[in-house]
C-alpha cells in the first residue's frame, strides 16, 4: 500500500512538474517588436548561446521577447535546462532589460544583410544570464 501512495504521489508532483514547463509563450503583453522582429532577436540569441551561455550548466531557451521602446525596456523570458540530473530540471525565468529605445538597440544589420545582436545588448543578456543562473537551486 505505501508504494503505491508513493507512486501515486510521484505520479501527481510529476504532473504539476509538467504544467509548470509549459510557460506560456503566446503574446498577450503588446510589444513594440514585430513578430519578425521577435523572431530574429530570439534566433540570434540561440545562434550566440552555443558559444556563450549553453557552454555552462545549463542549456538556454529563448522563446519570448517584449520590448516597450517608450519605457527603455525589453523583457526576455528564458527556458533553463540544467543538463546534469536525470529528468532534467527546467527553470523558467525573465528578466528586464534597460535602456532599449529601438529595434537597432538589439541587432545591427550589415550593409550585406547579415544581422547580429548589437555588443550592449550581448553584454546586457550576458549579465542577465548570468545573474539568474547564479539564484537558480541547487540540484
Amino acid at each position: 500500500m505505501r508504494t503505491y501512495l508513493n507512486i501515486s504521489c510521484f505520479l501527481v508532483c510529476l504532473t504539476a512538474a509538467s504544467s509548470a514547463l509549459a510557460a506560456d509563450t503566446t503574446d498577450t503583453t503588446p510589444s513594440d517588436l514585430s513578430d519578425e522582429q521577435s523572431k530574429l532577436v530570439r534566433q540570434l540569441l540561440d545562434d550566440v548561446c552555443g558559444d556563450s551561455w549553453c557552454e555552462g550548466a545549463y542549456e538556454w531557451k529563448f522563446p519570448k521577447v517584449v520590448c516597450d521602446f517608450a519605457g527603455g525596456t525589453c523583457t526576455l523570458t528564458f527556458l533553463a535546462t540544467d543538463r546534469g540530473p536525470t529528468p532534467a530540471a527546467n527553470y523558467w525565468r525573465s528578466c528586464k532589460v534597460q535602456d532599449l529605445t529601438a529595434f537597432s538597440d538589439l541587432v545591427q544589420t550589415a550593409p550585406n544583410g547579415y544581422s547580429s545582436l548589437t555588443d550592449p545588448f550581448y553584454d546586457k543578456v550576458s549579465a542577465c544570464i548570468d545573474h539568474i543562473e547564479h539564484n537558480l537551486p541547487n540540484e
